[in-house]
Order: C-alpha cells, then sequence, then structure tokens
C-alpha cells in the first residue's frame, strides 16, 4: 500500500506558531522543528501487519531521528535515522500489526537533529 501524504496527512501538532511546515501532493516539507507531528490517515479492511518504510531527501546535510506511531495500538512505535541530502532514499522502518479493521491514524514526529554530516 502507498499511501500520498497529500489529502491523507494533516499537521496536527506544530511546535511554534511561526511552523513553516506544509503538506502538499509532493510530500512534507519545510519540517524543520522537531515538534511538529505529523499525522496520516488510511483504512484498512482487515487485521494485518505491514511494513512501514519511508521515501525522503534532506535539504541539509545532517542526521536526524524520525519517531512513527500508531494511535491506540501498544507498542507500535518506532523511530529511525536518516540521513543525507538531495537525494531521495527509500528506508525500512518497522512493521506495524493492526488488530482490527478501520481507520488507522499513523504520527510521525521529529526527533533530534544531529551536527551536519
Amino acid at each position: 500500500m502507498n499511501i500520498p501524504l497529500g489529502g491523507n496527512a494533516f499537521i496536527t501538532k506544530t511546535a511554534a506558531s511561526s511552523d513553516p511546515a506544509v503538506i502538499s501532493n509532493d510530500g512534507l516539507g519545510n519540517w524543520v522543528l522537531p515538534g511538529t507531528v505529523c499525522s496520516v490517515y488510511f483504512k484498512l479492511t482487515q487485521p494485518e501487519t505491514f511494513a512501514l518504510a519511508l521515501n525522503y531527501t534532506l535539504s541539509t546535510p545532517r542526521v536526524s531521528y524520525v519517531r512513527f506511531s500508531v494511535a491506540k495500538v501498544p507498542g507500535a512505535s518506532f523511530e529511525t535515522r536518516i540521513f543525507g541530502i538531495n537525494d531521495y532514499r527509500a528506508q525500512f522502518v518497522g512493521k506495524f500489526k493492526i488488530p482490527k479493521a478501520g481507520y488507522v491514524k499513523l504520527d510521525i514526529q521529529g526527533g533530534h537533529a544531529r551536527a551536519q554530516l
């Protein structure tokens, strides 16, 4: 299942009133504040275990950490390290087990960033 962020995701928590993060058909952009949360919604027709992967590119050379969690599913949380600059990468995040059919809310939150590469 491929879930585009445009139309399926919303900024649900901002780290500051001047937070520049935006969601478009191209994905999540200008995401620079670690407290910002993007929530992605999708529907499953049956209980399912799915593998989550992230396609991304970074505009600055640094290592960042991103946390993924599924609402109302205990233990369904992963943190992954992303790095690189100006090249698209695909990265496996983890497997999530969704115990029942229905709408799923996946939160994506920026973590801390380390020094530039």
